[in-house]
């Protein structure tokens, strides 16, 4: 995010700006009464017009537009790096609801991690 922009500065805090959008759980009526959906379009054209973040627009306009309006959820909702750490514990995998494989190592490739979780889930394996 441009910290240099207005609002980035007065939404969001530089030590604690990331939300991992790969999964989440939404309050319909709040996201409806927080006018959450026009926030993002309007978010989306003032990006357009003068760079607000760095990198995509859906997941970037939608983090700060819920920035504030978040609570964490226990990790094994979305158990992250599967794409990248080698180093995982086959506990934590068991035990999680949701495998995310960020990072580059996506288990469809020759080189990806953790196939085997996902293979029996994989329409051709």
């Amino acid at each position: 995010f441009n910290f240099e922009k207005q609002i980035v500065k007065d939404t969001m805090n530089k030590k604690n700006c990331y939300l991992n959008a790969g999964v989440y759980v939404m309050d319909l009526q709040r996201y409806r009464q927080e006018h959450i959906r026009e926030k993002i379009g309007r978010l989306i054209v003032a990006h357009s017009k003068s760079k607000i973040w760095k990198f995509g627009v859906h997941q970037s306009s939608f983090i700060l537009a819920v920035y504030n309006n978040t609570q964490v959820i226990d990790a094994r909702w979305n158990k992250l790096q599967l794409g990248w750490n080698k180093n995982l514990k086959p506990e934590e995998l068991r035990e999680a609801f949701v495998l995310h494989w960020n990072g580059e190592r996506k288990p469809w490739k020759q080189d990806g991690l953790y196939r085997e979780y996902w293979r029996q889930y994989a329409a051709n394996p």
